[in-house]
């Protein structure tokens, strides 16, 4: 019961800290209403691939139908997905989002509680005093409740879930203790294999993260002369614990790794998303008293909002500072103290920023350790470079636990209630599922076919939320990583909606329309309005929309959305479709380099002869040559 009540305490104040959560709990979910409805998606599909289709969840074609797209790079965040299970089938998708909300929020409290305790347990000559008790409810709400896991709570439900990693760090650092007994050893070894994969099945950042703390924890027992033989041995073995239970999602992974580079971000990305010096001591921009003022600093850094808040609080590194006082070099206050500031340095990204600027020196940027890793393996994957601040944080959360257990108990109350009042949050936006009424409609009318959603420029969230409704398949999606299989960049009328322009398939768009569209299955085309503001991109959406559907029959119209209806009886014509290597388009429409061995199909509905009419041009003397 002793060790259940700071869990109990962690799910109210996840309730109180989320204000208005608890009183919309089945109307709306937390966040700015962009990422959280790819997540809400990504629970729905979940269910609807196990429990309705009878697949893996790992593909689907209800996005980019007919021809699919694997989902080994997206952020589906498996383990929620499984966990939410019995709540939608009860409940509904809103409750089974916030559901996860509640527990990510409270079981990483914890278990950076339960981390705390054994290590000040460690410490103490006796057991846990109500007073180190009270030290290790600190570090929960340092980690639990800090700006950083706030920031992710607009919409990245893969980063908020982190609440098996203080539970990998507790069970490594009992591997790796010495004096433990053979069998408590292994349950610990299995434990931490375990925990791994639930967080891996979060988000492979994740994996990343607690790969490097493996490697510095036992890097540390080595330098300080307490590394014994067993330990690496049994580190393998979590390892390979670990390699087992996710071997199907690995080695898929890995055979498309090697086949494929589309996973791997561009190095522009790193950069922009790398964490500001002044973001660790910069105060949240959503904190109800002191927020606008901190916006005006947090806004001239070059990452987004939820990407450039890493405030770890005043009070918590205070504390830290006092558990560091005073110890000595084999203390495990410096190893912590190690791990914070190698992760704080790594969150910084291949090169300095300070106050949004990066060219700090008379040379220009100043480089970091990170711009050797970026060209290396799994490091290659990751784009949010400042995301690595997340270790940073459960450091500075166990180092405050110390730091407090110094304290009398007198003084440690009011320091819990300051680190609460530095990271608050309330009210924390909120986001009702705004559906419009004709995809309610759309879920009663009977068949398999596809919707095209435009504008589709760029990919759009709601979409996948509106699909949650409907449950048609879409021609295009929102997926974590852009996947070049895909026909949004190959195929006509797709591309011209997708470039607001010709790409280097020259067509006649009234012409190939409905024989493109009757080949995707598709049944309607939606124009949201609400989705495109009054400008140039409504503009020059339009004119396509009149020029390729304008003869189509219009069957639902209001304020917000203009349905058209594909007809049902069409005489297409033969069009052309971009096989692979070929680079994306060029800027203007000009053209598109092409790789040796680019193919081209040529899809039509009789057969007889065709006439293929191209422009080509090579920057150095080549030839082209040309097989049917």
């Amino acid at each position: 019961m002793r060790l259940l009540a700071p869990l109990a305490a962690y799910v109210v104040l996840t309730l109180v800290m989320t204000y208005p959560l608890a009183l919309r709990f089945s109307g709306a979910i937390p966040g700015d209403g962009f990422d959280g409805w790819q997540n809400y998606w990504n629970l729905w599909w979940v269910k609807k691939a196990l429990l309705e289709k009878h697949t893996s969840p790992l593909f689907t074609d209800y996005l980019y139908y007919p021809t699919g797209v694997s989902l080994l790079f997206h952020t589906l965040n498996l383990f929620n997905g499984l966990l939410t299970l019995p709540v939608q089938l009860l409940f509904g998708l809103t409750v089974a989002y916030n559901t996860v909300v509640v527990f990510s929020f409270a079981v990483a409290a914890y278990g950076a509680y339960l981390l705390a305790l054994h290590l000040l347990s460690s410490d103490a000559a006796r057991g846990p005093s109500l007073r180190l008790r009270l030290a290790a409810f600190a570090a929960g709400l340092v980690y639990g409740f800090s700006p950083f896991h706030f920031a992710h709570l607009l919409g990245h439900m893969q980063v908020f879930s982190l609440e098996w990693v203080p539970f990998f760090v507790l069970f490594l650092l009992r591997v790796t203790e010495q004096g433990a007994r053979p069998s408590r050893r292994l349950a610990c070894v299995a434990a931490c294999g375990l925990t791994l994969t639930l967080a891996s099945l979060c988000d492979w950042y994740q994996t990343l993260y607690l790969g490097l703390f493996t490697a510095l924890r036992i890097l540390w027992l080595w330098w300080t002369g307490r590394l014994a033989r067993r330990v690496p041995v049994d580190v393998a073995a979590a390892l390979a614990v670990f390699g087992v239970l996710l071997s199907p999602l690995l080695f898929p992974m890995m055979a498309e790794a090697i086949r494929y580079d589309y996973m791997v971000m561009p190095l522009e990305h790193l950069e922009l998303l790398s964490a500001d010096v002044l973001a660790f001591v910069t105060p949240p921009e959503f904190h109800p008293l002191w927020g606008r003022l901190a916006l005006k600093v947090a806004s001239r850094f070059t990452a987004s909002t939820s990407e450039r808040t890493l405030f770890l609080g005043y009070v918590p590194l205070a504390l830290a500072l006092l558990a560091l006082k005073g110890s000595r070099r084999r203390d495990a206050a410096r190893f912590w103290a190690l791990t914070g500031g190698l992760f704080a340095l790594l969150a910084l990204g291949p090169v300095l920023h300070v106050a949004g600027r990066t060219h700090l020196a008379p040379w220009g940027a100043i480089p970091l350790p990170y711009a050797l890793l970026q060209h290396l393996g799994p490091f290659r994957l990751a784009r949010s470079v400042s995301r690595y601040a997340l270790m940073t944080t459960l450091s500075v959360g166990v180092l405050a636990a110390r730091g407090l257990s110094r304290l009398r108990t007198a003084v440690v109350f009011p320091l819990l209630g300051l680190i609460l009042l530095e990271y608050a949050a309330v009210p924390y936006p909120m986001s009702p599922p705004d559906t419009p009424e004709f995809y309610f409609r759309l879920r009663q009318e009977p068949g398999d076919f596809a919707i095209l959603n435009i504008p589709m420029n760029w990919d759009r969230p709601g979409y996948l939320l509106y699909q949650t409704v409907h449950g048609k398949r879409l021609v295009a999606g929102y997926i974590s990583r852009q996947d070049p299989r895909t026909l949004v960049e190959r195929i006509p009328v797709l591309q011209h909606f997708r470039h607001l322009g010709e790409d280097v398939l020259e067509v006649d768009l009234a012409e190939v329309a409905p024989g493109v569209l009757d080949f995707l299955g598709v049944r309607y085309v939606v124009v949201d309005f609400y989705k495109m503001p009054p400008g140039p991109e409504r503009d020059a959406t339009m004119r396509l929309v009149q020029e390729a559907f304008g003869s189509f029959p219009v069957v639902y119209r209001d304020a917000r959305l203009l349905v058209y209806r594909v007809p049902e009886s069409v005489s297409p014509v033969a069009f052309l479709v971009l096989g692979e290597g070929w680079r994306p388009r060029l800027p203007g429409g000009a053209g598109r380099e092409v790789h040796a061995g680019a193919t081209l199909t040529l899809r039509s509905p009789r057969s007889g002869e065709a006439e293929l009419e191209f422009e080509v041009s090579c920057a150095v003397n080549g030839r082209v040559e040309l097989y049917a």
